[in-house]
């Protein structure tokens, strides 16, 4: 019988799939428009169309669970794609292949009709345009299909059908967007203002790329209406500040000027060329700004008035007509004629390295009419996007000539960004005379380093684990100099230690008061890299909940921080993330049932007996006396049911928790347990509604036994309300009775105000959105934004200032502020009694 059953189970064992499931993913998504051919290119001559194999741009990979023993054959559909056939044989014969008239050959001319695309690992055969049969061969768990397919409308996607297999099915995106028709779009950055005699610059045109580097070694075509009077003209042949390039996302770092090409057409005036040079992308979707464009008026009359729209097209070269389809044609009103304003204009454009150089640029403040200008005028200049180097916050310009024209104001300015200020530089002229505030972008801001990082996850009151990352890379070579020192620390934290690697640069570390160090001894001659990781902190005191920001600043970065490493710094927000631990339980231990005693004491007796009240005392006792006293009042006729037997021992049954009164169930019967039912608090008396009478014998229930012991169950509940309080005089903290840890000891001023740190008041009130960054503070609450800045005593609630008793200050590194303004801001009542503030809400 046992042989038997044997061998019906394993014939039913051999008859079951094993049940490997796959993960099914693509190595990486590839930036597709509508036609993009990916893994091969496509390219069409006279009548024919060459397809040519190459590396692949991604893979599907296919990862099983198990090995398998058994080959594994499913299908792959395409949705909003197609699978050309032209390209599988290409990839099946590795070597290029061409189309004429449906037919498939070889670059011998030879024609192809059977093909498959084989290897060790799997095989891929064509089915159709839209379905693929793929066999996995066994002995493998991980799978890398090339993606060999031609996107064509909508959310492309493939299918995978599992069916008899041990695959997971199921869909595969190629983008996670519907797919666009070109692979440029251009609009309109900023536009300008330009005089009658049309003479300056038109306004920036930015281009971003649906298609990664679709911009890459493209010809811009650009052309005016021809009605508008205006032509296109160079200052000069070979300056820098023909055109004005700007990177964005990714092109960031990788745009120079000099190699952007402005060619104005050898037989119109109003066509100019853009040509761009080969570009390589980083990450992120990669954008362009172009900009100082100069027009002037093609005659000697007045251009005029109203928009100056420039259509903006691709073209296949310089002199060459011919559209290609990566832009679709758009016109942009890129500046407007106005008749009597004023024009401001530079000479030169600037570039600059945040934190690191300035240049001086000529601002030229026009009027043709001269009745702007004239007599007594306050003319404001702001900077944007950089500081005047004087340090002015904005530069006045006095006007006082009541007997001759003015037309003209030259000024020149210094500008220096501070590390935080990349991108436009612009200077904003302001006068009540002048109609509305003109701007004017005259130059841009490049960043010395490029930073990366891996965020910190830590619990309180546990040893974390080294973790974390920091790389800074160079923008250009030797741009951190020799002797010059990075300074990098985290907000209320001290570093302890960590691992640096450097490439192309050399650099001596140390760690001082928790802030990490790194002078340069030899600088790069191509672009360095230093990288910063596994980083521990001092946990000599636990740090508060909540979120840390990184800073990192030194000389090496900025000119600004000559006294201090931090005057002018980066900020990386959230770098450090502090939660509370997890507990997963908390275990009570239950008393015994021999220590455990309840008894309700009866109320005093009072000489007054017109109200008094019915007193009981009930003593349950290891030997189970039970002793019932009732006291009654004439005005009140006691109720006692009582029904007993000698069978069953009495019961105890005890629930108490922190907000409710405990509850006391007794019952004691001879053949019934009899009941009584008592709550009992602290605050009130105990109550017990008693009915006697002398047809119904009076009934006490109480249920009393050795063999079942009380259960105790306690349940830690957390109350909706805070009330926190702190002493200003010794430092101690409590929030709802607890005694809590802060990072910086409050203090009272001479002026009698409470201040707490701002980072401790917001973990302390259980308030995570803040942020810190340039000394500017922002609380996010519910909707509400609060701001503070260092130094000043505004705070600013949704937009509403409001005057603080003090000025928030910074000691020892640490940010302090009004602690009654915080607790007002962030909708807690406050009570300040003294040395003593109490929070509540």
């Amino acid at each position: 019988m046992r042989k038997k059953f044997a061998f019906i189970l394993a014939m039913v064992l051999s008859a079951t799939p094993v049940m490997a499931a796959s993960t099914n993913s693509l190595t990486k998504l590839v930036s597709v428009i509508e036609g993009t051919t990916i893994s091969y290119d496509a390219t069409k001559v006279d009548r024919n169309v060459y397809y040519t194999h190459t590396v692949p741009d991604s893979e599907i990979r296919i990862e099983l669970q198990d090995g398998v023993l058994d080959d594994q054959v499913f299908y792959i559909n395409a949705v909003d794609s197609i699978f050309e056939k032209p390209a599988y044989a290409s990839w099946a014969l590795g070597a290029d292949v061409y189309t004429n008239r449906n037919n498939i050959y070889d670059t011998q001319n030879n024609k192809i009709d059977d093909f498959l695309i084989d290897t060790d690992k799997y095989s891929i055969r064509w089915i159709n345009e839209t379905q693929l049969e793929v066999t996995l061969k066994a002995g493998e768990t991980l799978y890398k299909l090339p993606l060999i397919v031609k996107a064509t409308t909508g959310m492309p996607m493939l299918q995978i059908d599992e069916t008899s297999t041990i695959l997971t099915g199921g869909n595969i995106r190629l983008t996670n967007k519907p797919l666009l028709k070109y692979g440029i779009q251009a609009s309109v950055k900023d536009s300008t203002i330009l005089p009658t005699d049309g003479y300056g610059s038109l306004g920036i045109i930015h281009f971003k790329e649906n298609l990664v580097t679709a911009l890459s070694g493209k010809t811009i075509k650009l052309e005016l209406e021809p009605n508008s009077g205006l032509e296109f003209f160079r200052n000069q042949t070979n300056t820098n500040d023909d055109l004005f390039v700007s990177g964005r996302r990714g092109y960031s770092s990788s745009i120079k000027d000099d190699t952007f090409k402005f060619i104005i057409d050898e037989i119109d005036n109003q066509i100019a060329y853009i040509q761009i040079p080969e570009l390589k992308a980083e990450s992120g979707a990669p954008e362009l700004e172009i900009g100082n464009i100069r027009v002037k008026a093609q005659g000697q009359e007045d251009v005029q008035l109203g928009d100056v729209r420039v259509e903006v097209s691709t073209v296949k070269g310089v002199q060459n007509y011919d559209l290609t389809e990566d832009l679709n044609p758009i016109k942009l009103t890129l500046a407007q004629v106005q008749e009597g304003k004023v024009t401001v204009s530079n000479q030169p454009t600037i570039e600059v390295v945040a934190g690191l150089t300035n240049d001086i640029v000529n601002v030229t403040i026009e009027d043709l009419t001269g009745e702007i200008l004239t007599g007594k005028r306050n003319i404001y200049l702001l900077a944007e996007g950089a500081r005047f180097l004087t340090g002015e916050k904005e530069i006045e310009i006095e006007i006082d000539e009541e007997e001759q024209e003015v037309k003209e104001i030259n000024i020149d300015v210094t500008l220096a960004p501070t590390l935080n200020q990349t991108g436009d530089i612009k200077i904003i002229s302001q006068s009540r005379d002048f109609d509305k505030d003109i701007v004017t972008i005259v130059g841009r801001s490049v960043p010395a380093v490029k930073i990366d990082t891996e965020e910190i996850f830590l619990e309180r009151d546990t040893k974390p684990e080294p973790a974390g990352k920091i790389v800074i890379n160079e923008t250009m070579d030797t741009i951190l100099k020799n002797g010059k020192v990075i300074a990098i620390k985290v907000e209320d934290l001290a570093i302890k230690d960590m691992d640096i690697e450097t490439k192309g640069i050399e650099i001596d570390y140390k760690v001082k008061n928790g802030v990490l160090l790194m002078e340069v001894t030899k600088q790069s001659k191509e672009k360095g890299q230093i990288v910063i990781e596994n980083i521990k902190f001092d946990i000599s005191r636990p740090a508060g909940i909540g979120n840390y920001e990184l800073m990192i600043g030194g000389n090496a970065l900025s000119n600004l921080n000559q006294e201090s490493y931090f005057e002018d710094y980066f900020e990386i927000e959230d770098f450090v993330q502090v939660s509370q631990p997890r507990y997963e339980h908390i275990q009570v231990i239950q008393p015994r049932y021999e220590d455990m005693q309840v008894k309700i004491q009866p109320i005093q007796p009072v000489k007054n007996t017109t109200n008094l009240q019915p007193q009981i005392k009930i003593d349950v006792t290891k030997d189970k006396e039970k002793q019932v006293n009732i006291n009654s009042t004439k005005e009140e006729p006691s109720k006692v049911n009582i029904n007993s037997t000698k069978e069953e021992p009495s019961k105890v049954n005890i629930n108490s928790t922190k907000e409710e009164p405990s509850k006391v169930n007794i019952n004691s019967t001879k053949e019934e347990p009899s009941k009584v039912n008592i709550n009992s608090t602290k605050e009130e008396p105990s109550k017990v509604n008693i009915n006697s009478t002398k047809e119904e014998p009076s009934k006490v229930n109480i249920n009393s036994t050795k063999e079942e012991k009380p259960e105790v169950n306690i349940d830690i509940i957390k109350m909706p309300e805070i009330t926190a309080t702190v002493n200003t005089a010794t430092g101690m903290a409590t929030l709802n009775g607890k005694i809590m840890h802060l990072d910086g000891t409050p203090f009272i001023t001479e002026s009698n105000v409470s201040m707490m740190g701002v980072r401790d008041i917001t973990n302390f009130l259980h308030i995570k959105d803040i942020s810190f960054n340039n000394g500017v503070i922002s609380i996010y609450n519910k909707g509400d934004l609060i701001e503070l800045q260092n130094g000043s005593n505004i705070l600013i609630k949704n937009g509403e200032r409001i005057v603080m008793d003090e000025k928030v200050l910074i000691i020892n590194g640490r940010t302090y502020a009004p602690v009654k303004f915080i607790g007002d801001a962030v909708d807690f009542d406050i009570t300040v009694n003294g040395q003593i503030t109490t929070f509540s809400k």
